[in-house]
């Protein structure tokens, strides 16, 4: 069996009452909670998830809708064959999401490198 190739990315995300979410995703049903140091997979009838291939990509989205909270995060990813994120029903094609956004089958945060 083919091993997943495990890939460095960059998370933002925000923090509310109910814990880590991501920040692209923001208030919306059915967002992934995300802990440090464990894979996160997104829910069911939702995904894949969302990640920065590079660490100004997320800076950059962070310091233009970054809110008190967010939070970027160096974290692990298994990239998804996917082109296509649905979270509660609501789609966003590759195309429509931040720039330098990469679709993942799971993540893991490693390393918060700035909060807003």
């Amino acid at each position: 069996m083919k091993r997943a190739k495990i890939e460095k990315g960059f998370k933002v995300t925000c923090s509310d009452s109910s814990g880590r979410h991501s920040a692209i995703r923001h208030g919306a049903a059915g967002s992934a909670r995300y802990f440090v140091g464990k894979w996160t997979r997104p829910r069911k009838g939702c995904g894949p998830l969302c990640v920065f291939a590079s660490a100004e990509a997320a800076k950059y989205f962070n310091e233009i809708y970054g809110e008190d909270g967010f939070e970027v995060w160096g974290c692990l990813f298994e990239r998804s064959r996917g082109r296509k994120a649905w979270i509660g029903g609501t789609c966003s094609t590759l195309k429509s999401l931040p720039g330098g956004t990469v679709l993942a089958r799971r993540v893991k945060l490693v390393r918060k490198l700035v909060r807003q």
